[in-house]
């Protein structure tokens, strides 16, 4: 079950944030059935860099909750290597979204922070690094390929993208 970690730091401090994280987690945990489900708050918003992460899952040291590792965040965004981020949230990473980009502020098709997507593996991302240090840390749960056409029209279409990620990531766990 993917959760977002939110919170608003101009008025509350990040350990205040993560106190109400566990309190509401210790809330949702004790609640029937919800321990058959996994928890994953994701590497986005405010909880991307791997020492704020790593204050969340310290704070809620459950085994029903992790994290859902979007390697387009922690690098893109948050501008951590892919070492920094996997110390932090390695064994707990519960999922992995896989999504790559370029940075180019001059192109059209650049977000107001000079990067845009492309295909996974076409990009700059550390996406192969990242892939590399799960698998040598004994991750085996999923690869998604977070295609965001919804949101960005420009990119390929699902039945171009998802046949070249395939080709792709079977490079890695094959």
């Amino acid at each position: 079950m993917r959760v977002f970690g939110g919170g608003d730091l101009d008025k509350h401090s990040r350990q205040e944030l993560a106190a109400v994280g566990q309190e509401t987690m210790s809330q949702i945990l004790a609640l029937d059935g919800a321990r058959a489900l996994h928890w994953l708050f994701e590497t986005h918003d405010p909880w991307i860099k791997a020492e704020d992460c790593r204050l969340l899952l310290d704070a809620i040291p459950d085994s029903a909750f992790g994290a859902l590792w979007d390697m387009g965040h922690t690098w893109r965004v948050g501008g951590e290597t892919p070492q920094a981020s996997y110390a932090a949230i390695g064994p707990r990473v519960g999922y992995a979204h896989v999504k790559d980009a370029v940075y180019n502020p001059a192109s059209p098709l650049a977000m107001q922070d000079g990067w845009y997507y492309v295909a996974p593996g076409s990009g700059e991302l550390p996406l192969a690094e990242s892939i590399h240090l799960l698998r040598q840390g004994g991750y085996d749960g999923w690869l998604l390929c977070e295609h965001e056409k919804r949101w960005h029209p420009e990119l390929p279409e699902p039945e171009e993208l998802f046949p070249a990620f395939v080709k792709w990531i079977n490079l890695f766990i094959n």
